[in-house]
């Protein structure tokens, strides 16, 4: 295999970082200010570069006034003093970002995704981290278990549309697509850098449809969408939690930059999911599992974390993540050990990879 991760700094080549311990640990007289930003190891790793580090992100980050110790300004403050509450609001989200060192800050469940005034939030934010974290919004666009099969749904009819209205549900998988790149181009417009498609295909047990229903109702419109992004100079990422394996190949064809989750709890294996991946270049983010991450004692935490780490690191492609999200259940102190774990050992080095 290629030695695709030499150890190497922004503009030229470093003499050697350790792949573990102390993460300003280094040989030579070099420091961390050499390394390209996280924003920059983040665009090298999902396009197959080579790359410093393993760097980290999630798609949802729940705890940013608790690390940071202040609170957001009330949603209607945007109403009445909108200046000075999206500067607050860009202020905690940019030290949020710059303290965990993730390369990609996430518009989901905050108030600007889909805000009119997006562009501005994006350029504020992005003023404050000084080129050290991306901008991601995340889109959905396709029939999908969170969507078509959540309580509230008729289940039963879109079942029985499968066999009974293939007509009638491509024309809502075309609408839905429409939709989602009208959506993208507002995001890409807004200064957003990446796209993550939001979209469960699978249970546990496996798709949450047949892989032939997956290729006729659900392949093709995506990979529109996925083209139009990139299309638009915007990375791109699936997500989909649970167990992918029987269509895995086919989400490959759609032609992201990455996949997101990995699903530890469904039943996958990250080097053998990378396997599939790599010759598509597609990298991996994930998997370490939510379930450790939020019941789990600190030393599970970590090697939960070293695992996730060992099946990634080699052959680069890999972006160190939650198989899901941070979402509020998950104690921030449990996801700090995750961190420390990660900053300690996400050098690559000398290693060959």
């Amino acid at each position: 295999m290629e030695k695709m991760f030499s150890s190497r700094i922004t503009r030229g080549h470093s003499t050697g970082w350790r792949a573990s311990g102390d993460s300003n640990q280094i040989k030579g007289n070099m420091t961390t200010e050499h390394l390209a930003t996280p924003a920059e190891q983040f665009r090298q790793v999902i396009q197959f570069e080579p790359s410093d580090y393993v760097p980290t992100c999630e798609v949802w980050f729940a705890h940013g006034e608790e690390l940071i110790g202040r609170k957001f300004p009330a949603k209607e403050k945007l109403d009445a003093d909108f200046e000075s509450a999206c500067r607050q609001y860009a202020e905690i989200y940019a030290e949020s970002m710059l303290k965990l060192e993730h390369s990609v800050f996430s518009l989901y469940q905050t108030p600007f995704d889909g805000h009119p005034q997006l562009a501005h939030f994006v350029s504020l934010f992005k003023d404050l981290v000084k080129g050290k974290s991306l901008v991601q919004g995340i889109t959905g666009g396709t029939f999908s278990l969170n969507q078509d099969m959540a309580p509230g749904k008729d289940v039963t009819a879109f079942a029985v549309a499968l066999y009974d209205d293939p007509k009638g549900l491509h024309s809502e998988a075309k609408r839905r697509c429409d939709q989602a790149k009208e959506r993208i181009k507002r995001m890409g417009d807004g200064g957003v850098d990446v796209i993550g498609f939001s979209n469960d295909y699978a249970f546990n047990s496996g798709p949450f449809i047949s892989p032939a229903h997956f290729r006729e109702f659900i392949m093709p419109y995506l990979q529109e969408q996925i083209q139009f992004a990139r299309g638009l100079g915007m990375l791109t990422y699936i997500h989909t939690d649970g167990n992918v394996m029987e269509i895995l190949a086919d989400i490959a064809r759609t032609g992201p930059h990455a996949l997101q989750s990995i699903d530890p709890t469904g039943g996958l294996d990250l080097a053998v999911v990378k396997a599939i991946l790599a010759p598509h270049k597609i990298a991996v983010i994930g998997n370490v599992s939510c379930d450790i991450l939020e019941r789990g004692s600190p030393d599970a935490i970590a090697s939960e974390t070293r695992r996730a780490l060992k099946a990634g690191k080699p052959g680069g492609g890999f972006v160190l993540s939650s198989a899901n999200c941070i979402y509020p259940e998950v104690p921030l102190s449990h996801y700090q050990v995750m961190l420390d774990v990660w900053r300690r050992e996400r050098y690559y080095g000398d290693q060959s990879v």
